[in-house]
């Protein structure tokens, strides 16, 4: 999915959200190509459909059906769907980015954590996982708790641009967690 923004569109920020479980990863993302700006989702974590009688058999071949790309990694499948935002919106979800200095994060502060007290030990409290991608590159940026260590550890100016666009883009975003 990268590499196809990256041949396809100007710029594109991805933002990856690393499950807990064995459920695949979820994307929110939003690029820009010319002076037209898109938000997309990659969400194939199933979903229930309580309420609904469905035979038995027809839900399982269903089921078998929708399977087919569960495992695989994310791509342009039945998984990829666009966020149908109003244009006005979507320039103004693109100035507040690019307002900040989110092209030019530098990744070897990613997850410098310079704190000045003890901090608690955590597990378990998720990554926050940004790619930057343009024509030119594809930058990755990994955060260990953000949430977490934002509170603990203030300061980190990539943690902070990671939150401040993962915030934006909450929303804007259908809330499928």
């Amino acid at each position: 999915m990268h590499l196809f923004f990256q041949k396809n569109a100007d710029s594109t920020i991805i933002i990856e959200y690393a499950t807990d479980s064995y459920d695949p990863h979820y994307y929110k993302i939003i690029t820009r190509t010319g002076d037209t700006i898109n938000t997309f989702q990659y969400y194939a974590i199933q979903r229930a459909e309580s309420g609904i009688v469905i035979p038995k058999k027809l839900r399982f071949l269903i089921d078998i059906e929708k399977v087919k790309y569960f495992s695989a990694a994310a791509d342009i499948n039945p998984y990829f769907s666009l966020v149908n935002l109003p244009a006005d919106t979507l320039r103004t979800i693109w100035e507040k980015i690019n307002s900040g200095q989110l092209w030019v994060l530098d990744e070897k502060l990613n997850n410098v954590n310079k704190c000045n007290q003890q901090v608690p030990v955590t597990s378990h409290m998720g990554y926050g996982i940004m790619h930057l991608i343009t024509k030119g590159q594809i930058r990755t940026l990994i955060f260990n708790a953000p949430e977490y260590y934002e509170k603990y550890c203030p300061g980190n100016k990539n943690r902070q641009a990671f939150l401040k666009l993962e915030g934006l883009l909450n929303r804007y975003f259908p809330n499928n967690k």
